[in-house]
């Protein structure tokens, strides 16, 4: 087997750029909606809790020392941006429906 054989599987298109292999059951296309939903629906929890949350008692709670207040500000960022991740992830799981 030449180099350039094994190197086939590099230079392959990805999913989304090639032709369907086999259409997907209804059970299937079923798994993947499900699968997204879960995945946005923890994305929606963990912006809701981990971003929301810390940033209300931020401005709003009077008790808290600047250390407090920066803590709670940068988790905020954290899981802004995990949510958002979350999100983008259940976003490209729905795109194998179009496949």
């Amino acid at each position: 087997m030449s180099s350039d054989e094994n190197k086939g599987w590099l230079l392959e298109t990805s999913p989304s750029e090639s032709a369907p292999v086999a259409d997907l059951s209804e059970a299937g296309r079923e798994q993947i909606k499900l699968r997204s939903n879960w995945l946005n629906g923890i994305s929606i929890a963990t912006f809701a809790v981990g971003t929301l949350a810390p940033m209300t008692r931020a401005f709003f709670d009077d008790v808290l020392s600047w250390k407090q207040t920066f803590a709670s500000l940068a988790l905020a960022v954290i899981c802004l941006v995990i949510s958002g991740v979350l999100h983008s992830v259940a976003k490209r799981n729905l795109r194998e429906l179009d496949r």
